[in-house]
């Protein structure tokens, strides 16, 4: 097989040169002793070919002088597709210095690493691994007088064709051989920035993080794009906004998102621009809840037209936060646990270090997990409502969501225009039954996560809602709605809880299943007990002489759940289910194709009462703005969702 190959590389060259009188190239070929183990399928070890040749330095598309592939099916390309550089003219003489098999096996083994990592799933290991192979320079040749640095270039292989990882060197561009000045760059602010929000150390973070933001601009001015190559803008951006930047660092963000535009121009028609490079940097720059995208929706539909790839949502022109591709990059960031606990407690290492760095403390201590960013209220939170702060008129009916988390449901709601946006165009398959006017009411969310409360009071900032009609707190759902009943001086228009948390199932006569991170069951650490649909109850009714006909809106992707919420509502808190016209009469059953979770098979296994008949809805109650993260991932994977509205006696 090795002679085979290497008579169809000599045979391939020889016609080359027979054809433009070029001469032929001394072809050397290295073997692994210990080849590349794909994650996908075993593979033959991989293998360079390094060329001594002439060499046209300024055609626009380089010659690929090394390559290296870790997957049998995938070839090496190394001559293919350039008989036709060979016929340019302005040729120079470079002698290409071979690889060393110490830096062929360093590229290999990183690049092993990275294809691992993201079989695994572990994204951020294998982002960060792509940049440190990026970052590699090797100087193999000259021309003239100076060297030629060549870079590493990646292209992941698709499991259809075998999977891996392919790499290849090509020449380093000047902006690409910039050696930056001293300090971090704008995509380790950006990380240091995430780390403090997930950080419960500092005592002052909203100082804190606007001396990042200070940093990062100077360091931008500096810098441009030399930093931020590919889809590095696109990350730092969603960084800095899951940190909480608000108004203060809208320039910031649109910087960011103009070098992401700018990079997609200078890289995005390349080959090894994949589709889902272009919706990587469109989603995140949407998800981080910029407003004006148009330049980049524009370069972007461009280059996937190019590289005729479905164009999906960008046929629309309104593509921003509450599209479902961005929408979908906030619920992956915040329903892989495991993934994000370990890229948080990173990020707030990186705080840690940069704020020792900075302060020149003896102090080591590392800071504390993400899991501080969520508190105990009892402990750590005095929350207190100043309505006439939070709202530029507190008499507006009152819209507020329990349990929040990343808010775009409320940020959504609350960017709707003065009209009663209820027509089925805006609707997610249906009418709207809440006879609302959006425009008119004032909005409170309520969390007890710190960073996805960050998040949405920084959109809302940047979006000049904060402090008009949208307000945000850290806060428990009993202490929220307490207050709220307390002195909230307008009426309760709508009370809003969506997909809480589930318990774990538990089954006659068996133990509690499932999740051991869940609640245990429905009375212990469930959000919604009957305490607080009592207090959904009263604030929802009649007080101090203030007509009231405010609704309480139950949803939850787990159909046990709902079913115990309703009958909760209903039993202990003086609710009654509101008649709807679309009744979900007729559910998935399991031996249908819909694709029912395995708890829910489990519950009617058991006999559980469904979510069927009057008062449940099949239809999203909520304008299509209004959707959360986890309805528009439940919508795209078909999984049901189960929705009632109650009013109080």
């Amino acid at each position: 097989m090795m002679a085979i190959r290497r008579l169809w590389i000599v045979i391939l060259m020889s016609a080359v040169h027979a054809s433009v009188g070029f001469v032929l190239p001394n072809v050397r070929r290295y073997a692994r002793k210990s080849g590349f183990q794909s994650p996908f399928r075993p593979i033959s070890a991989p293998w360079c070919v390094i060329l001594d040749l002439k060499y046209a330095p300024h055609r626009s598309t380089p010659l690929h002088v090394v390559s290296c592939n870790t997957s049998e099916t995938s070839q090496t390309n190394a001559f293919s597709g350039h008989e036709q550089d060979f016929n340019k003219t302005n040729y120079e003489d470079i002698v290409v210095d071979v690889l060393t098999e110490q830096e062929c096996e360093q590229i290999s083994a990183l690049v092993k690493e990275r294809a691992n990592a993201r079989f695994r799933g572990e994204y951020e290991l294998g982002d960060s691994l792509r940049d440190q192979i990026g970052n590699l320079t090797f100087v193999t040749g000259y021309y003239g007088n100076e060297s030629i640095a060549y870079m590493v270039e990646l292209r992941d292989v698709p499991r259809s064709e075998g999977g891996g990882c392919a790499w290849t060197l090509v020449p380093r561009t000047k902006e690409e051989s910039y050696v930056p000045p001293s300090g971090d760059s704008v995509l380790h602010l950006a990380h240091a920035a995430l780390g403090l929000a997930s950080s419960s150390t500092h005592l002052d973070p909203k100082k804190a993080l606007q001396s990042l933001i200070s940093v990062a601009e100077e360091r931008l001015a500096l810098t441009g794009a030399l930093e931020l190559s590919g889809r590095k803008a696109a990350d730092a951006a969603f960084w800095f906004a899951l940190a909480g930047v608000g108004a203060e660092g809208r320039p910031l963000l649109d910087g960011l998102t103009r070098i992401a535009t700018e990079e997609l121009k200078r890289f995005g028609h390349r080959s090894s621009c994949r589709p889902k490079d272009v919706w990587h940097i469109l989603e995140r720059i949407a998800a981080a809840g910029v407003s004006d995208m148009s330049e980049l929706h524009s370069v972007a539909v461009d280059c996937l037209q190019h590289k005729e790839a479905p164009l999906h949502e960008l046929e629309e022109s309104k593509f921003g936060l509450h599209s479902t591709r961005p929408l979908m990059t906030l619920w992956r960031f915040s329903t892989r646990q495991r993934k994000q606990r370990a890229f948080l407690q990173s990020a707030a290492q990186h705080w840690g270090k940069q704020q020792l760095y900075q302060d020149g403390r003896d102090d080591t201590k590392s800071p504390k997990d993400d899991e501080s960013a969520t508190r105990t209220v009892e402990q750590e939170l005095t929350v207190e409502y100043d309505w006439s702060n939070m709202f530029e008129d507190p008499t507006l009916p009152l819209v507020v969501d329990i349990g929040c988390g990343m808010g775009v449901s409320l940020l959504g709601l609350a960017s709707l225009g003065q009209e009663r946006e209820n027509d089925s165009h805006d609707c997610l398959g249906g009418v709207s039954c809440l006879d609302v006017n959006w425009g008119e009411c004032n909005f409170l969310g309520a969390d007890l996560s710190q960073l996805a409360i960050g998040y949405a009071k920084g959109v809302a900032g940047r979006w000049n809602l904060e402090t008009k009609r949208l307000a945000f707190s850290v806060d428990s759902a009993e202490h929220a709605l307490d207050q709220i009943c307390d002195s909230y001086p307008g009426p309760i228009q709508l009370v809003m809880i969506q997909f809480p948390t589930p318990f774990r199932l538990q089954q006659k006569n068996t133990e509690c299943r499932g999740n051991s991170q869940l609640p245990s069951n429905a009375i212990s650490g469930f959000m919604v007990t009957e305490g607080l649909l009592q207090m959904a109850s009263r604030a929802l009714q009649v007080k101090q002489g203030v007509q009231n006909e405010g609704t309480l809106l139950l949803q939850s992707n787990c159909e046990d759940v709902c079913v115990h919420m309703r009958n909760t509502a209903m039993e202990k808190a003086s609710f009654d289910y509101i008649s709807l016209p679309h009744t979900n009469k007729d559910i998935p059953h399991p031996s249908s194709k819909s694709r029912l979770p395995q708890r829910t098979m489990e519950w009617i296994a058991a006999g559980g009462e469904r979510a069927q008949g009057s008062g449940w809805s099949p239809s999203p109650l909520l304008p299509r703005k209004g959707a959360t993260e986890t309805e528009i991932s439940c919508l795209q994977s078909g999984t049901p969702i189960h929705r009632c509205l109650l009013k109080p006696r």
